[in-house]
């Protein structure tokens, strides 16, 4: 009698576990992950790269140059952390560092909660001497075409402890990053974007030498 009990408790357990390779593979199941677990490295990658936005600070050969201890020229790349940027971010940890779907979905919840519009910044000085003028390098957020609508940069260690945002990607050592999280609220309370299609503007200055970026940007 034990052979036909064997066969019967196989039979049930090969049941088992084709009843559960269809149910994790069904249509059903599939539609409750979140669509970025299944973006390809380079859907990850371009999910990220379409909130970067580059320029210059300050005009190639410029004659007002009075000193040769400053670059009179400077690239300037910055990327809003959108929740899609980020969403392109932690797919490429994920894939990178192999991250179970739980753990994937559990790190983007807490960027997401994050309460500030977080950039990555790079400079390099392209032209002139190597050297960025920190005491003279300022950083604004603001609405379009609106300065007095603007804040600065805070404190904020949470965004800093952050690897995510400098170790997603592939780096350009030749830049300086800088890490730099903005206050959602202006200091009277309003919110800086106050209309969902709103655009943000990030203006650096370099010793004087500006450059501004513009993102859509959803509140």
């Amino acid at each position: 009698m034990r052979r036909p009990v064997r066969a019967a408790r196989a039979a049930l357990t090969g049941l088992v576990a084709l009843t559960a390779a269809w149910f994790l593979s069904s249509p059903a199941t599939a539609a409750e992950a979140p669509p970025f677990l299944q973006w390809s490295p380079e859907q990850a990658r371009k999910a990220l790269l379409a909130h970067r936005r580059s320029g210059h600070a300050g005009k190639s050969l410029d004659l007002r140059v009075t000193s040769t201890h400053r670059a009179f020229r400077y690239k300037v790349r910055a990327t809003l952390w959108t929740p899609e940027a980020l969403q392109g971010a932690v797919r490429l940890l994920q894939l990178r560092d192999r991250m179970p779907d739980a753990e994937t979905i559990q790190m983007l919840a807490e960027l997401e909660a994050l309460p500030f519009h977080v950039l990555t910044i790079e400079i390099d000085p392209d032209e002139g001497s190597g050297v960025i003028p920190m005491s003279e390098t300022r950083f604004f957020l603001q609405r379009r075409g609106d300065p007095e609508a603007s804040v600065r940069p805070a404190e904020a260690r949470e965004v800093e402890a952050r690897d995510v945002f400098r170790k997603a990607g592939k780096r350009d050592y030749a830049y300086d990053l800088f890490v730099v999280a903005f206050p959602r609220l202006l200091r009277e309370g309003e919110p800086l974007l106050t209309e969902p299609a709103g655009e943000l503007e990030l203006v650096v200055d370099i010793a004087g030498k500006s450059e501004i970026l513009s993102f859509p940007a959803a509140p």
